[in-house]
């Protein structure tokens, strides 16, 4: 990669550690966090998708089942 290569589309999340708040993340990850915590349950990844706003026509783009390695 040369020094005029640029990284599109990545955004870094910060490894969780006590008395950090959800506050740090960015927005679309709050969003995700406020939708589990309004469930009181588990939720399937289309019940996310719905949640966050994602139409049904954009179910497609949801990311496989990865676990996030940072400890949210």
């Amino acid at each position: 990669m040369s020094g005029t290569d640029a990284v599109i589309g990545v955004q870094t999340v910060s490894s969780w550690r006590p008395r950090l708040e959800a506050s740090v993340l960015p927005p679309a990850y709050q969003d995700l966090l406020e939708v589990l915590g309004d469930a009181g349950g588990p939720l399937r990844a289309k019940q996310i998708a719905v949640g966050i706003g994602l139409g049904s026509g954009e179910f497609s783009k949801i990311e496989g089942s990865g676990r996030s390695r940072s400890g949210w």
